[in-house]
This record gives C-alpha cells, sequence and structure tokens, in this order.
C-alpha cells in the first residue's frame, strides 16, 4: 500500500504554518513580561529556584502549545465535514505541526537568553525554510513509504519525538544560560 499525500494549501498553512508560527514567539514574550514586571528580582527573593523560573515558562509555553494543538485539531475537522477528505491525513499533518512548534519554541527560548539579534535569525532562517518548502511541498506528491520504509503515522511519531527531546534539551541549556546570568 502506497500512501501518497498531496493536502490542500489551506490544510497545510493551518496546521505548518500557523500553528508553529503563533506559538513561536511565546517564550520571548513570556520573558519581556517577567522583565516589565521584574521578576527577575522578585523570583529570586522568593523559595523557589532558577531552575523552577526557566521550568515556569516552558511550562506556560508547552500548555499553550498545546491547547492551541486542540484548537487546531478542531479546525482540521471542520475543515473535512465541509470539503470532505481524508481527516487521518489532516491529523498527521497537525501533529508534524506541533512537533515543528515544539522545536521553535525551545529554539526561540533559548536565542531570547544569548541574544535577541541570534533570535531574529532564527525567525529569519525558519520563515525562509517555511516559503521553501511550501513552494516545494505544493508541487509535488510524496511516496512516505518509498522514503522512510514505514508507515506514515511513525515518521509523525518520529518527529514529534525528536521534538519533544530537542525541546528539553533547550530547556537544560536555558536553565543552565540563566543560572549563570543571575549570579
Amino acid at each position: 500500500m502506497v500512501f501518497r499525500v498531496k493536502p490542500e494549501f489551506s490544510v497545510i498553512m493551518i496546521n505548518l504554518v500557523v500553528l508553529p508560527l503563533s506559538v513561536m514567539a511565546m517564550p520571548v514574550q513570556f520573558a519581556d513580561q517577567d522583565g516589565k514586571c521584574d521578576w527577575d528580582k522578585r523570583a529570586i527573593a522568593m523559595p523557589v529556584t532558577k531552575r523552577d523560573i526557566v521550568a515556569s515558562r516552558y511550562a506556560a509555553c508547552l500548555i499553550v502549545t498545546l491547547l492551541e494543538f486542540v484548537f487546531v485539531i478542531g479546525i482540521n475537522i471542520l475543515i473535512v465535514v465541509a470539503r470532505g477528505g481524508d481527516l487521518r491525513h489532516n491529523f498527521l499533518l497537525a501533529v508534524l505541526g506541533l512537533a515543528i512548534s515544539v522545536v521553535l519554541i525551545g529554539v526561540s527560548a533559548l536565542s531570547n537568553y544569548l541574544s535577541v539579534t541570534s533570535g531574529a535569525v532564527v525567525l529569519l532562517i525558519t520563515i525562509l525554510l517555511y516559503i521553501l518548502g511550501l513552494l516545494i511541498g505544493n508541487k509535488i506528491e510524496i511516496d512516505w513509504n518509498a522514503i522512510f520504509r514505514l508507515p506514515p503515522h511513525w515518521f509523525v511519531v518520529m518527529a514529534l519525538a525528536v521534538a519533544l527531546a530537542l525541546y528539553f534539551l533547550t530547556f537544560i541549556v536555558s536553565t543552565a544560560i540563566y543560572a549563570r546570568k543571575h549570579r
């Protein structure tokens, strides 16, 4: 059985562009809000560790991302009901979008601690990769079984696992940078 996917442009946009890019700026926004409230000074005076401060930012970003993922799944169900199509393909794209979102949250949070310039570079590279991927992906059909020799749902599971691993690695690095910055 060959699994060929050429989804509609709107489904690709919702799953692989809107979800990841909408959550990408969250860590920077949370850190900016913390800066406005002088949270670093207040949190250090409280009986919490520096790791807890960074963990709360990451946890908040992950919770909001999961809520947006549920929202995107709802939109995919509405698209299937209104236009027809296969919900399985839309769901696989949504999970892949979630994986991209988790990686982008980790990378943008890490780049926020390094510098604003690196965050802008990450955003620019991400947007260019998206444009390139959309231009190429809208023109070709992908035979997932021929590429990976696995069913497509295993590819999505692996993408999500790699994304979560990168997310936790960036969390560890961000915690270390934050601890060094606020000694």
